[in-house]
Order: structure tokens, then sequence, then C-alpha cells
């Protein structure tokens, strides 16, 4: 396994590692209104580690000319299981909603199957602008929820706009172009789902 595809292995790590921290961190004795900061900066910690290892696995890649079919598919699929665990964990202490959680899931399942379908074709399918885009803002979103949950953690009352967590609000933000990232996705490739749904004719 070469260097790239090890930092983007990494991520199947480094996502648990963070779960734990900040379900630690705010869960039990402590809340996310009230969360242990110590604790706390071990998930950002976390956070840090797998966004770096996102950025740099390309670029080691083409770097060391090691780009592969196995790891334009392993990376998509790391960086999707790590960022679930992530929304997880929101889902767990009240930051987002189920509905949400849900959006991110069922989009990235639904992508992976898509490029299921196109590697049965022959083709493997690369992350577009969108999907790349979508990432951006998610990696963002998480930063900005545990920043918000650092204030909490000294003392400062935020606002909860319709009683839902400031954390919610921010994460709609990358709710909207995850789901603008699967039509990216799925319109330009409609034929292949298309034939991949078509019955094989038999003598």
């Amino acid at each position: 396994m070469n260097p790239a595809m090890i930092l983007t292995g990494s991520r199947l790590i480094t996502g648990p590692i963070f779960a734990y921290f900040f379900l630690k961190a705010t869960t039990g004795t402590f809340s996310p209104e009230h969360p242990d900061t110590v604790v706390l900066i071990c998930a950002l910690v976390a956070v840090i580690l797998l966004e770096l290892s996102d950025a740099f696995d390309g670029m080691v890649a083409r770097a060391r000319n090691e780009v592969t079919d196995l790891g334009k598919i392993f990376d998509p699929v790391c960086d999707a299981i790590s960022r679930q665990t992530i929304f997880l964990s929101f889902l767990i202490v009240g930051i987002i909603p189920m509905w949400m959680f849900l959006i991110f899931l069922y989009r990235d399942s639904l992508v992976y199957l898509l490029r299921i379908m196109m590697a049965k074709e022959g083709t493997v399918m690369a992350a577009k602008w969108a999907g790349k885009f979508k990432a951006i803002t998610q990696a963002v979103g998480t930063f900005v929820v545990i920043g918000l949950i650092f204030i909490e953690a000294n003392g400062t009352v935020l606002p909860k706009p319709m009683g839902m967590h400031l954390g919610f609000w921010v994460m709609i933000v990358p709710t909207i172009f995850t789901i603008q990232s699967f039509f990216d996705y799925v319109v330009p490739n409609w034929q292949v789902i298309v034939r991949a749904a078509t019955p094989k004719q038999t003598k």
C-alpha cells in the first residue's frame, strides 16, 4: 500500500477517534452546553488530522505518480465513512436531527452505488467539483459546530433559534450542497442507471 493510500485509510481510524472524544466530552456528566474542554480538544485534533489526510492524499498520489483506480474509489469511501461518523456524533448529542443525518448518509450511499454501476461498465467515476465543494462545506460546518461547543464550554449561553442548536443552522448549508451534489452525480449518469435497471434479454 502506497503512502497516499495510507493517508486515505487513516481516516477510518481518526473518524472513530473523533467520535470517542466528542461523545466523551458532550455526554454523560457533560452535555453539548457544558462539555469537557480538554477532551473536546482531542476531538478537534482528530478532525484536523482527518481533514489534512483528505487534503494531502491526492497531492501525494499525484506527486509520486501513484494515482490508481482503487485510490479513486477508496478515497470517497473513506471520506463518506469518516464524515458519517462525525455527523452521527452530532445526531447523538442532539445538534442535528435524524432527517439531516439521513440526507448525508443516503447521498453517500447512493453515489457509492452509482460508482459500482459505472465500475461494472469499466468506468471509474472520479470526484466532481460539486462533490469536492460539498466536502469543503461539510468540513467547515464541522469546525464551526465544534467552535460553537467550545464557546459554550466557556460558559456562554448561545441562542437556540426555533429551539434548535446553532450547530443545526450551520449544518443547513452543507446539507443543501450535499443534495445538490447528489443530483450533479446522478443526472449526467442517468443512462448508466437506466441500463443497469433494464432486464437482460435471454434466449
